[in-house]
């Protein structure tokens, strides 16, 4: 799909179901349930990437709950890999700074939304055109998410970028 405000390709791929176990038994109304949680989960990522793509941080804070966190992975002083949480506020007040838009393209989505922690792990690539030379990447990026009140909104997020170029 095309972000129009920024011009920004954002293609979401079809969901992948888990496999059943051979002894475990649904019924057709649980399938529905499944696929169509995998429906709204599906277009609250894409609404997600986005936003994120486009710097539309107003936007992006709505598919959070209040009390939401991003762990990023960064290099740390000494050269290592160190991981760091920020909740969801600072995390938009940081990102206020990125007005260049990026270019996401997901290329593979695997749910697991019917269980006690529901979650899906995107992959995708991406890339920043804005500077002298296009920065590229690989993401993997782990959403616990929670519906309240029939609602699905995301939990946490772990974002687990490739830090070498592609």
């Amino acid at each position: 799909m095309l972000c129009v405000a920024c011009a920004t390709h954002v293609r979401a791929s079809k969901p992948k179901r888990a496999p059943l176990a051979p002894t475990q038994a649904r019924s057709a109304g649980a399938f529905e349930t499944v696929r169509a949680d995998e429906a709204a989960v599906g277009e609250l990522l894409a609404l997600y990437y986005d936003d994120f793509a486009a710097g539309d941080w107003s936007g992006f804070r709505t598919r959070f709950w209040d009390d939401a966190t991003i762990v990023t992975v960064r290099r740390t002083a000494e050269g290592g890999l160190g991981e760091v949480a920020t909740a969801i506020d600072a995390f938009v007040v940081g990102a206020l700074k990125r007005s260049r838009p990026l270019e996401i393209t997901v290329d593979a989505t695997e749910f697991a939304l019917d269980g006690a922690a529901p979650s899906v792990v995107v992959r995708y690539r991406a890339q920043d055109r804005s500077g002298d030379a296009p920065q590229r990447w690989r993401g993997r990026d782990e959403f616990a998410l929670r519906r309240i009140d029939g609602e699905w909104r995301i939990a946490s997020v772990f974002v687990g970028r490739e830090l070498s170029a592609q």
